[in-house]
């Protein structure tokens, strides 16, 4: 899913990924549910994060 920004927002999601491998730290995220690895923040962290930016 890509969301069209009004107004280009700085900074990027490509560093939100990380290749180490905590279960509890996989969770749906813009659709997408890591099969291994795992996402850098927390859930609620994440979801804050997305709401900002929407």
């Amino acid at each position: 899913m890509v969301k069209e920004l009004s107004e280009p927002k700085p900074g990027g999601w490509n560093n939100h990924w990380r290749g180490t491998n905590r279960p509890t730290m996989r969770y749906e995220l813009f659709g997408i549910t890591p099969a291994s690895g795992q996402w850098r923040w927390g859930k609620e962290r994440s979801l804050a994060a997305v709401e900002i930016t929407s």
